[in-house]
């Protein structure tokens, strides 16, 4: 795979996913916006604000965890058979438990939530030190923790960036990833419970729907002749030996 497919693939599964991160990540989001009494006072000009610097910090996150796992995971998947396919598997596994979870079928994903349970347990408390939120470097580390909370379409998101080539291009992709996320995560705790529409059966089947497809669309690019990797040019060796040989009579 190309890096700018693994970008297009990193902005797909946030969109595609974005029903999973209002369920997730809604209740977060509204809490936080609760946790700061300037933006209560100020309405939800003020708020954007705030939610803005949320989305910061819990990006710089992801950057971080970009870095670092590319920084190790090319080379793991290359001593891996079938190493570069791992990561669109993943992906796309991911979006089929996200399409059923809109669906109301949740234990698929939650199961793959708890392997980072053990980490968030012992950071969680720290949100409950930050509150409530009176200024915009305790807002940014807010999101920092946030960003380290369990969710499958992060490690997902991880998986690419683990074969993205480089521990720059692994922080681009996540960075492609959590900017798209911003949207409908700030929404909600901007909005709070007036956002119904998250929770509307058409919505959430539509969001299924769109999961499934780019599941379907991921495991074509695994399986299928774009998900042999990077074609090699062929070496001088190969190509005198693929030109038609002269008869000299």
């Amino acid at each position: 795979m190309t890096f700018a497919e693994t970008l297009v693939a990193a902005f797909l599964l946030a969109f595609a996913g974005a029903g999973h991160c209002v369920g997730m990540c809604g209740a977060v989001s509204i809490n936080v916006s609760l946790a700061v009494p300037e933006a209560r006072r100020r309405g939800n000009l003020a708020l954007a604000r705030w939610q803005l610097l949320f989305a910061s910090g819990r990006i710089v996150s992801y950057l971080v965890l970009g870095v670092l796992v590319a920084a190790g995971g090319e080379a793991l998947m290359s001593q891996l058979p079938g190493g570069q396919r791992l990561p669109w598997l993943l992906a796309a596994a991911v979006m089929v438990l996200i399409g059923l979870f809109l669906l109301g079928r949740e234990l698929g994903i939650r199961l793959l939530e708890k392997a980072g349970l053990v980490i968030w347990r012992r950071l969680q408390p720290l949100l409950r030190h930050l509150m409530p939120v009176t200024s915009a470097p305790r807002a940014l580390l807010v999101g920092l923790v946030w960003g380290l909370m369990p969710c499958g379409l992060v490690y997902s998101a991880l998986a690419l960036a683990a074969v993205s080539g480089s521990p720059v291009q692994g922080a681009l992709v996540m960075l492609v990833f959590g900017a798209v996320t911003v949207v409908p995560v700030a929404g909600v705790g901007m909005l709070g419970t007036r956002f119904n529409m998250a929770r509307s059966p058409w919505l959430r089947r539509a969001g299924a729907l769109l999961a499934f497809l780019f599941a379907a669309w991921l495991f074509w690019h695994a399986l299928g002749p774009a998900g042999h990797g990077h074609h090699s040019a062929p070496s001088p060796q190969n190509g005198a030996s693929a030109m038609p040989h002269s008869h000299h009579h």
